[in-house]
């Protein structure tokens, strides 16, 4: 349960950091306009980013091995599973 509980807190704090990031009001240097996400591009690019980029960097800059971010999806697709299992598991 403590590993359940961990994950929301990490989760927690990601959400948080991007809502600031993403704040109308924010003074971030690394505001993003939400205006931007008009264009549909952009959009696409920004959960690219957050799904598939930023996840592979992170891996790599922690494990030290460089992946392609297929590569990495397909370590969050096992991810997803064993996770998804667990909570089955639960209920």
């Amino acid at each position: 349960m403590k590993k359940e509980e961990k994950d929301v807190e990490y989760a927690s704090k990601i959400m948080e950091a991007l809502s600031e990031l993403l704040a109308e009001d924010s003074d971030s240097e690394f505001k993003i306009d939400l205006d931007e996400f008009k264009d549909d591009d952009n959009l696409t690019a920004f959960f690219h980013a957050l799904a598939n980029l930023v996840p592979s960097y992170f891996y790599g800059k922690f494990t030290g091995e460089k992946l392609q971010s297929l590569d990495f999806n397909y370590i969050a697709n096992k991810l997803c599973v064993k996770y998804a299992i667990e909570e089955s598991k639960i209920k």
